[in-house]
């Protein structure tokens, strides 16, 4: 399955930040002119998690988002 544009941006950025939160990312979608709701940047962190290109760690307000060292040549 490929990935969309939206889905793309946050990869990027989860890989350059190394640890971001579900705020973190909606902000910075949203600052790429990109008016998503939070439901819709749940959903894309959820598509990035299950094709393991990022992992979830902690829960509830404490939880982040972090990339998957194993794909260094995704991160290139």
């Amino acid at each position: 399955m490929g990935l969309n544009k939206r889905q793309n941006l946050i990869l990027e950025y989860i890989n350059k930040a190394s640890s971001l939160s579900r705020l973190e990312i909606e902000n910075y979608v949203a600052s790429h002119n990109d008016k998503t709701s939070k439901a819709t940047i749940i959903r894309d962190i959820d598509v990035l998690i299950k094709n393991g290109y990022i992992k979830k760690q902690g829960t509830a307000r404490n939880t982040v988002y972090l990339p998957i060292k194993e794909n260094e040549i995704l991160m290139r």
